[in-house]
């Protein structure tokens, strides 16, 4: 999970999961119904703050890497819908 200070968070439309970002770049997909870690990402290199955002489908991720770059992936894991 997070291990610093959380920096922004977002809910996916379904209500289903949120995802948290830290001070440190860790992404942290949660489930909201049992709290469990459904994924974990690192921002990449050169994170230095941002803003998240989930795509409708809650599968799509974007985030503000700070300096006018953004970073997008997509978000997958065992429990993830089909779009």
């Amino acid at each position: 999970g997070n291990t610093a200070r959380i920096h922004d968070f977002t809910i996916t439309a379904d209500c289903q999961r949120v995802i948290s970002l830290d001070s440190e770049g860790m992404i942290v997909v949660w489930n909201i119904n049992t709290g469990n870690q459904l994924l974990n990402l690192r921002a990449p290199e050169g994170y230095v703050g941002g803003r998240l955002c989930v795509g409708s489908q809650g599968r799509n991720l974007a985030y503000n890497l700070g300096q006018s770059k953004i970073w997008f992936t997509q978000m997958k894991s065992e429990s993830s819908q089909s779009d």
